[in-house]
């Protein structure tokens, strides 16, 4: 705590955010401009095959580095939460769990951390979807699938695994094993 306004502006000034950016941070921040605008057009259209398609470009451009890769992070990571939120609150379950899928492997994803309330995520619109998606993943992949892709929501706070186990469309599919 300043004890005065100079002292405040020098504790200011020594502040990662308030130092001035190198040349170099500045070109970094162009070069990457172009596809951030790029992939919040694509997730606002809820284009998330695409939208994962060109944060896997970027990370794997030629002179793309680990500050540039976590600069696209720190930028994508709130498109993303906004976007998860808005699909939840808009009760549209198809797009959730497809935007959790394919953007989930760019950041991990928490609906707990995002505010939502239990309602909304709860609603049978969701819930319908995240079910037939396990139920889907199980039925036309393989066991090693729906357990990932069931982790992967236990882990978000999406579903419980003994209420997804216990489905009867997975019981029937999963008798042989033990999951």
């Amino acid at each position: 705590d300043a004890k005065s306004i100079s002292e405040a502006v020098e504790i200011a000034a020594k502040k990662k955010e308030f130092q001035p950016k190198t040349k170099e941070k500045i070109e970094k921040e162009e070069f990457l401009r172009p596809f951030i605008l790029q992939f919040g057009n694509v997730i606002e259209n809820n284009d998330f095959s695409k939208a994962a398609a060109i944060a896997s470009e970027v990370n794997h451009l030629k002179g793309v580095d680990d500050e540039m890769r976590q600069m696209l992070k720190e930028v994508i990571s709130p498109l993303i939460d906004k976007k998860i939120t808005e699909l939840v609150k808009n009760k549209d379950g198809e797009s959730f769990v497809e935007a959790f899928i394919r953007l989930g492997r760019l950041k991990n994803i928490n609906v707990k951390e995002l505010g939502l309330s239990e309602e909304d995520l709860r609603s049978p619109e969701i819930m319908k979807a995240v079910k037939e998606y396990l139920i889907n993943a199980l039925e036309n992949n393989s066991l090693e699938s729906f357990v990932y892709n069931r982790d992967e929501m236990v882990k978000a706070g999406i579903v419980d695994k003994e209420e997804i186990n216990g489905l009867d469309e997975i019981k029937n599919h999963t008798k042989e094993y033990l999951i």
